[in-house]
Formats: structure tokens, sequence, C-alpha cells
């Protein structure tokens, strides 16, 4: 009973805030949904079930107020409260999906606001990597295909190698991103989110194009994009011809083995490991996958040896200790250099 009496008394605190939000004027909802934000966003926020009880409708309301928005400030309010609504533990993001908020920011997607669009994106992502159940309701939604479509004018350019000059060294060149690059970055995320959990997530016909997509974003020369890429690309399975075909047209195979040396960045380790995993579900694809491993391979040496042969198979080697790959494709990279 004294349990029920504080839980009564959290609610009737949060009782102002959420007539606020029922008003029908635009000052009073902008300044209740800053007002909520703030709160979960604060030092000591509220209880996220306190919050979504559904006594209260807070989040019915939020939801509600997110599809008629017109004002900039009032949405970006409403979407960031959501975000971090959407943050906690996987029943309580359960309840907002059950409201239909998948829908809602499947639709959001597809917004004229790049802020809205990565907000969208950034919850669609937090919902899909609370659990499994949930992530294939984000999937089953056709959530990947909107993301991807979004993402699209990434895909243009097709990604090709080429030797800079200035630096005496090859790079990758993808196409350029129309969208801006918070938004890739929370895009990847979410694609990343969307792959990962047991059992493997089911995309059915949208597989290629997300191969083909993710493909794209590895050779992104953004840190945090790369990293999201290689981590949903090491959750995929490649036993289809037309996914390998993918990796070989778009050289992603060699951007990968190159990947095994990534240390630009803090998050280097990681990126080394997820390419690693990656070239492993290649090699476990069959012999055409392995096959395909070794022509990057090899071709990663012949593009280096202009330079200084001797000193590219030994970085290549060092490379391939260092980056953590497992045995049975270790000796598949270092048997190409003896080969080479």
């Amino acid at each position: 009973e004294r349990r029920q009496q504080k839980e009564q008394g959290r609610m009737e605190a949060l009782r102002p805030l959420q007539e606020r939000l029922m008003a029908d004027d635009l000052p009073t909802q902008l300044e209740a949904a800053h007002e909520l934000r703030t709160m979960l966003d604060g030092p000591h926020p509220p209880a996220l079930s306190d919050v979504l009880h559904a006594d209260l409708d807070i989040a019915p309301r939020l939801l509600q107020l997110s599809q008629q928005a017109d004002n900039h400030d009032l949405h970006v309010e409403l979407l960031l409260a959501l975000k971090l609504l959407t943050s906690g533990a996987a029943e309580q993001t359960r309840s907002l999906v059950d409201l239909g908020a998948v829908d809602i920011f499947e639709r959001l997607l597809a917004s004229p606001d790049a802020g809205v669009r990565e907000l969208a994106v950034t919850i669609l992502g937090n919902i899909a990597g609370a659990s499994v159940e949930l992530r294939n309701n984000v999937i089953g939604s056709g959530v990947a295909n909107d993301v991807m479509k979004m993402l699209a004018p990434v895909q243009k350019t097709d990604a090709i190698k080429y030797y800079d000059e200035a630096a005496k060294e090859w790079k990758f060149r993808g196409g350029t991103p129309e969208q801006p690059t918070a938004l890739v970055r929370k895009s990847a995320q979410c694609l990343r989110q969307l792959c990962q959990g047991q059992p493997a997530p089911d995309f059915g016909a949208a597989h290629e194009q997300l191969v083909h997509t993710l493909s794209t974003l590895v050779m992104s020369s953004d840190d945090e994009v790369v990293l999201h890429a290689c981590a949903a690309m090491s959750q995929l399975q490649y036993a289809v011809p037309g996914h390998l075909a993918v990796l070989v047209k778009d050289g992603v195979c060699v951007r990968l083995l190159e990947l095994l040396g990534h240390s630009s960045s803090v998050c280097s380790e990681e990126v080394r490991s997820h390419a690693a995993l990656t070239l492993e579900r290649i090699a476990g694809s069959g012999s055409q996958g392995q096959e395909v491993i070794i022509q990057s391979c090899e071709k990663v040496l012949k593009e280096g040896d202009g330079k200084d042969g001797k000193a590219t198979l030994k970085r290549f080697v060092e490379m391939v200790n260092h980056a953590g790959v497992r045995d049975k494709v270790k000796a598949m990279l270092l048997c190409s250099v003896i080969r080479f």
C-alpha cells in the first residue's frame, strides 16, 4: 500500500505537466514539452515507467503532437523527449510501440527537415535495439527500406579506388552524401541495430540492397559511419551469389582488408574487429566467398607492390596478425601472401 501511495504521489507530481501538454495553444505545449525533455535529460529524471503510465496519457499525447506539430521548436522538443523515452527497458519501449510509434517515426523519415529525420531514425534505432522482438517489429514495418531510400543519394556514385598523387597512396571514393553527416551517422547506426541480435534478422528481398547500402557506407571517410557499417556487415550472411557480386563490384573486400589496419580513431579496434568478423562471414559462405577474399588480398598486395614490395608484405602480415582474424581466415590471407 505504501508503495502504491509513493507511485501515486510521483504521478500526481507529473499531472500539471500532463495538463499543459493537453492544452490547445502552442506556447503552453512548447513549454510543457521543453520541461518534460529537460526533466528526462536532467540529473534526477523521473522514472520512465511513471511518465509512460497509461493513466497519465503523456505518451499518446507526445505521439499525437509529433504528427501534428507544424512548429519546428515544438517538433524537436517532442522528438527529443521521445528519444529519451525509448532509451529505457524493452518493456517501456514496447508500450510506445503498442501506441503505433514505429509507423509514426517511419513517416517522419520523409520529413523535409533533416533534424526531424535524424531524430526519427535515432528513435527507430533505439526501438530496434531494445529487444529482438522489437527489432523484428521495426524490420517488419519496412523501416530498413525507408532508411536505405533516405541514404540513396550516397549511392549515386559507385565506390571506387583512386590513386592520390599527393599522398602517394590508394584511397577509396564513395558517393557524395547529400544528407548531413550527423544524419548519415544515425542512419548507419540504425541499420546496425537492425542487423544485430539472435536469431539473425530476416530482411527478405531487401537483403541484397542492404548489402549494397552498407558496402557504400563502409567506403565513407567518416570513422563513425565506417564503424556502424562494419558492425552491421559483420552480422549478415553472404550465401547468395548476388551478395558476393556486390562485394566484388564495389571493392568492399579490399576495403575490409585495409580496415584490418585501421588506426586513425578511438574506435579503430572495434573497426578492425568488425572488419575481421565480416571477412570470416564471407569466407564462411563457401568457396566463392573464399575466392573473393583471396582475389581481394592479391589486389591489395599488387597495388602496394609498386612502392615497396617487401614493406607491403610485412605490413600486411602484421596487420592480419594484429587484427584478431581467426585461424582459418588468417591462414587464407597469409597463404595469399606466400602465393603472391
